[in-house]
């Protein structure tokens, strides 16, 4: 069974391809013709919209979503995208919670989590080829 994974660490990481550590959160808008068209991703995790409500319906369904989470469920992006600027601590749950999410469902392997965050977090595992992790 692989170590259980450092999540900040493992977030360190993320923030860096993401952002440069938080040095650049001017994300580019998403023109290609899929389900992020038209918005882009947010913060130093590059965390998208649509990647923030299944988050916050994830914790509504185990209960745990805070009142400020539950007002992101319906929200545009523009105000996600305000919301999380105004609340770093809101922004680390759901890093947080991605995080564990895409470790979790790669099976602990670090290297196709990361993947998975920047590709599509809900990959299996056997969608992603030891050629893409190269």
């Amino acid at each position: 069974m692989p170590t259980p994974p450092n999540i900040q660490k493992f977030l360190s990481k993320i923030e860096q391809i993401e952002s440069s550590g938080g040095q650049d959160t001017d994300h580019p808008v998403i023109t290609a013709p899929n389900l992020q068209q038209g918005t882009s991703a947010i913060g130093r995790y590059g965390l998208m919209p649509n990647t923030v409500k299944e988050l916050v319906n994830r914790r509504r369904l185990r209960g745990t979503a805070s009142p400020d989470m539950m007002d992101l469920s319906q929200a545009s992006p523009e105000v996600i995208k305000a919301k999380l600027e105004a609340s770093p601590e809101l922004e680390d749950q759901f890093a947080n919670d991605l995080a564990n999410h895409v470790i979790r469902r790669q099976g602990g392997d670090e290297d196709k989590a990361a993947y998975s965050w920047l590709q599509g977090h809900n990959l299996q595992p056997d969608d992603i080829t030891p050629d893409q992790l190269n």
